[in-house]
């Protein structure tokens, strides 16, 4: 919403007519006679409009410049100046209202100086005024004549209606329609366009949509567009449907439950490439069972090296592959791998310093001889010495089976820990 401030208005001696190009305004000076201050027009096309608020109050003196009141026309909002100095007598249009046609009075202006308690309405003002009254009042006259015609059609028409509405509920498709249901949209406009009060449908219009729903094709029945019978049979369709016919559905049996096949329960398979070694060794009373692990671990140790020395010579004397340079010669790198690569490693040494015999377990494998393609794995015996504390020895080896010749490397390290330390028992598995 923006301000445009219209052309001023003059307020002269001669008429009180409008000039529309200016926007200028005179009052006629007559003897003791207000001047009529009319709707004026703020644009060519402008019709009607509509006071947004009165900026000079009734007896209030205003001069040239000041702001008389606003005018709101479909466009904008526009304050009305006055041009020479007045006084407001009498406003007819209040504030706030729209609709006022160009040209109408809207308020009485009186000239500085005139004594307001004396001052008369304009004579054609006056004579206006009786001829709206009188204009009001045939207007009232047509409008009465017009609804008591109307109101003899409508009972016309609504004695057939109601004829057919008792036939209809007697007919148990139509009920009474419920007074508390929000219509539809097209219920309410057609009801609009027949000039039938919500209230006069919901009491006189039988309803077929459940629940006492009042339709548009009840209406439609009740005016006499349609046939009744049409919204009954329509009816009767849309209730057939309303219920699920289960009367020839069978139950089906329950299948009988499905029993789960048993799981096979499967052992812990040791990995292909591990090589379990449990063996009995005899303690001497002089031997501390700290010594003899000691020893135990010593003699793993040389039995690698010697299983290393059988294939590389010079790691006799040197304690780790690493330290071994490179192989000088080619050939042996293509059909072996070099020193430095590991075969196999030791690992979970444990030891049980118990009495305990060997005499009841079994293989429980071929795993090692089937890769360095001997016989199944026995029991070897060693010959048994004098009667002393016996100790079970526990530990595994893990080689490499991307290594060609680690196989080899492992039954050498066996046969030199058994030259090294002959147990009394040893199980291979």
């Amino acid at each position: 919403m923006y301000k445009v401030v219209a052309n001023p208005i003059r307020i002269g001696a001669s008429s009180s007519l409008m000039r529309g190009a200016t926007r200028r305004f005179r009052i006629s000076a007559c003897l003791n006679a207000a001047s009529s201050f009319k709707m004026p027009a703020m644009s060519p096309t402008m019709t009607e409009g509509g006071i947004v608020s009165w900026k000079v109050k009734a007896g209030d003196k205003f001069s040239a410049g000041d702001v008389l009141l606003e005018v709101e026309t479909d466009k904008a909002t526009i304050d009305v100046e006055a041009s020479d100095d007045g006084i407001m007598w009498e406003v007819l249009e209040q504030e706030g209202a729209s609709g006022i046609p160009v040209g109408k009075t809207i308020a009485y202006l009186a000239e500085p100086g005139d004594d307001l308690a004396t001052l008369e309405k304009p004579k054609e003002e006056q004579s206006s005024n009786k001829e709206q009254t009188k204009e009001e009042k045939s207007e009232k006259k047509s409008s009465t004549a017009a609804q008591s015609s109307q109101a003899k059609d409508t009972k016309t028409q609504s004695e057939p209606s109601s004829s057919k509405s008792e036939k209809n509920k007697n007919s148990g498709i139509f009920k009474s329609a419920n007074p508390h249901q929000k219509l539809f949209p097209s219920v309410e406009l057609l009801l609009h366009e027949n000039e039938i009060s919500v209230e006069d449908a919901l009491e006189k219009i039988p309803a077929s949509g459940p629940k006492g729903r009042l339709l548009k094709g009840d209406v439609l029945a009740y005016l006499g567009r349609i046939s009744s019978e049409s919204v009954e049979n329509v009816a009767k369709f849309i209730s057939s449907r309303e219920h699920l016919d289960l009367s020839n559905i069978q139950i089906a049996q329950p299948e009988a439950p499905k029993q789960e096949p048993k799981k096979e329960e499967v052992a812990d398979l040791k990995p292909s490439n591990v090589v379990s070694f449990n063996a009995v060794y005899e303690l001497n009373d002089e031997l501390t069972t700290s010594d003899f692990m000691l020893d135990f671990e010593r003699a793993l140790q040389d039995a690698k090296q010697l299983a290393y020395a059988e294939r590389f010579p010079e790691f006799a004397t040197t304690p780790s592959p690493s330290l071994l340079g490179p192989s000088s010669d080619l050939f042996d790198d293509i059909v072996s791998p070099p020193v430095t690569r590991p075969r196999f490693q030791v690992q979970n040494l444990s030891f049980d310093f118990k009495k305990t015999s060997l005499s009841n377990i079994t293989p429980s494998g071929d795993l090692f001889d089937e890769i360095i393609g001997t016989p199944s794995s026995v029991i070897k015996d060693v010959p048994e010495g004098s009667e002393s504390r016996n100790v079970s020895v526990k530990f595994d080896v893990k080689f490499d089976e991307g290594l060609v010749d680690s196989a080899l490397f492992v039954n050498n390290f066996e046969d030199n820990l058994l030259t090294i330390i002959p147990p009394k028992e040893l199980v291979v598995a």
